[in-house]
């Protein structure tokens, strides 16, 4: 009975060493896996800081260096707590990064420049240094590259009269012109008439209606003010504007108060309209008599001239 026993109990303590055994192996394979997976992401920790601290770079070197300096400003001050400086720095970080898209999207959309002929045509020769300017913006470029890209949208006789202006230069000795605003100087001197100022602002101080309808006037109003850059308050610029509209629409507004060029603009529409309207609503006869009369009376003046 006791050796029943003692066989019974080394067998009981056989199977509880075993068990132990099996959950320990269990629990060491747990633990390697965990450790494996630590592992794992500790890893794709590392290759995503990577890429941040790329991109950090890569943004740090655009930054313009007023910016470097609030920033190491900010940084250095003893009076900001760490969560103020860690939303700064996630502040520059999101700078750089709409930077970036910023320069995605410049680099997408392209801009076209036209080319110059030479045609002696001073509005459409100011509208391209126009598109110069801002082809010149959108791109920002250096100035060492204005001048050969403009050059080499010249064509025709503008491009012979540029090649002329280089050979000039070279054969007196004079430096080259090598900046923008020198070569716009020069077309300027070449292309626009001697007194085109003086042309356009008489043209925009003498602009009358006449037949034109009141939208066709005040977009000719508003391109003479630009190109003449008028620096007058709202309040001459609506006087003037006015001033130029037909008789019949100014007396209409004369008991109305207006001062800006849109304000006059508006009522000057809704008075036009209303004057179509009473024509249209004219009988035809009306129409024809009066203009029966208004020949008559023409016709007396003239044999009463005559037999004086």
């Amino acid at each position: 009975m006791q050796l029943r026993s003692g066989a019974t109990y080394a067998s009981m303590s056989s199977k509880k060493t075993s068990s132990n055994q099996d959950a320990d192996t269990i629990r060491l394979e747990e633990i390697s896996a965990t450790q494996q997976s630590h592992q794992d992401a500790i890893i794709q920790l590392n290759s995503k800081l990577d890429e941040i601290m790329k991109l950090l770079e890569k943004s740090q070197e655009k930054r313009p260096i007023e910016e470097e300096i609030a920033s190491h400003q900010f940084r250095q001050s003893p009076n900001r707590s760490r969560e103020e400086q860690d939303n700064f720095m996630m502040g520059n970080q999101r700078r750089a990064k709409l930077f970036e898209l910023d320069d995605d999207v410049t680099k997408k959309v392209r801009l076209e420049v036209a080319e110059f002929y030479g045609k002696l045509n001073p509005t459409a020769f100011l509208d391209w240094i126009m598109s110069m300017e801002d082809y010149f913006d959108w791109y920002a470029m250096p100035e060492n590259r204005k001048v050969r890209f403009v050059k080499a949208k010249l064509k025709g006789a503008a491009r012979l009269w540029w090649h002329n202006i280089e050979n000039q230069a070279h054969r007196t000795g004079q430096p080259p012109i090598d900046t923008w605003d020198e070569m716009k100087l020069k077309m300027k001197e070449h292309f626009l008439p001697t007194d085109y100022e003086q042309l356009m602002y008489t043209k925009l101080f003498s602009l009358k209606q006449g037949t034109k309808s009141v939208e066709e006037y005040t977009e000719e109003f508003h391109e003479l003010s630009i190109r003449n850059q008028v620096r007058e308050s709202d309040a001459q610029l609506a006087a003037r504007y006015k001033a130029g509209l037909r008789m019949e629409i100014q007396l209409e507004m004369i008991a109305a108060h207006t001062y800006t060029v849109d304000d006059v603009y508006q009522l000057a529409l809704k008075i036009e309209e209303g004057l179509k309207f009473r024509v249209s609503r004219r009988p035809s006869s009306q129409i024809g008599s009066t203009f029966s009369n208004r020949t008559a009376k023409q016709t007396f003046k003239h044999v009463k001239l005559q037999n004086s």
